[in-house]
């Protein structure tokens, strides 16, 4: 195997008005691929260093940013767990999908999202069906709550119409997600608690738009899906449902992959096998990015245009 070096660079980037943190885990010589990472709920791509390098040290090189509302990007534009409504939270990935994938590359290029970011990634893989995307993984996605936070029809209708007047769509309400419920890594979750840049909360209209739009990719974006993905989820996740994510799996007619961790909750990432979470993550994108690889010399066997 061919040895890489990963440097980590942090960078603000203007934006649409907004002044984004950003970080790349930049890789020496070439890459092999690059993927744009999408981190979830109340959270920052800091949090997101150890998979960033391991995936780097790999030939994959991996860009970040704190999204709008959220962890440093949150605090130089307030305010904070506002995300400015879906469709800018959906041009962002897009913005940075060209910007991390340095077209000049040549190489394949991915998404990642976990939790909201999983539901997020789902959902551009859906809107921007005709982007040049190789992979997708969507970590525990929030496509329905877990059974610890489980939002009745009633409150969402509530919510989403809140949520749709601008006068108090900002307004910040609790997310009320329990750190013992992330992983069963106690030290991971003392971590997490321990960040300013970790908060529970978020506007109105973001919560309103985590669940109208993860509903979305069951009842009518899975139609549209078509690049090929790897849904992960831990089986005894209490903040994301593993049922939604199975049954999203079900509905796909794509390349799709699902794999469900046992004795694993919210944040496989952190979890203490991790690193045996993070290499599964490298082998898919491996046999994805030969198969990238692979792909003139296939066309041409099999008379493909």
């Amino acid at each position: 195997m061919e040895t890489y070096t990963v440097s980590v660079k942090d960078t603000w980037h203007e934006h649409d008005g907004v002044t984004f943190y950003t970080k790349l885990f930049e890789v020496t010589p070439k890459p092999r691929a690059t993927v744009t990472l999408i981190h979830g709920l109340g959270e920052h791509c800091d949090r997101y260093e150890e998979l960033g390098k391991y995936l780097g040290e790999r030939g994959i090189q991996v860009f970040t940013y704190d999204q709008r509302g959220f962890g440093k990007t949150g605090y130089r534009n307030p305010p904070l767990g506002h995300s400015g409504g879906f469709e800018k939270v959906l041009q962002d990935v897009d913005y940075f999908v060209e910007r991390s994938s340095f077209s000049d590359l040549s190489v394949p290029h991915f998404l990642f999202g976990h939790s909201m970011g999983g539901m997020i990634v789902l959902n551009y893989g859906a809107v921007y069906s005709t982007r040049e995307i190789a992979g997708i993984i969507a970590s525990a996605p929030c496509i329905q709550a877990g059974k610890g936070y489980i939002v009745s029809g009633i409150q969402a209708k509530a919510l989403g119409f809140l949520g749709s007047i601008p006068i108090i769509n900002t307004l910040p309400i609790q997310s009320n997600i329990k750190a013992e419920h992330l992983s069963f890594n106690e030290k991971s979750n003392q971590e997490y608690m321990g960040s300013m840049y970790n908060f529970g909360y978020a506007s109105l209209s973001c919560l309103s738009d985590i669940f109208y739009y993860g509903k979305l990719l069951l009842t009518d974006r899975y139609k549209n899906f078509l690049t090929p993905v790897l849904l992960t989820h831990g089986e005894q996740d209490q903040i994301t449902s593993c049922a939604a994510t199975t049954e999203f799996h079900d509905l796909l007619e794509a390349d799709k992959t699902l794999k469900i961790w046992p004795n694993s909750a919210h944040e496989l990432h952190f979890e203490d096998n991790k690193q045996e979470v993070m290499e599964y993550y490298y082998q898919w994108l491996d046999n994805k990015i030969h198969r990238e690889e692979n792909w003139p010399s296939l066309a041409k066997a099999s008379n493909i245009d």
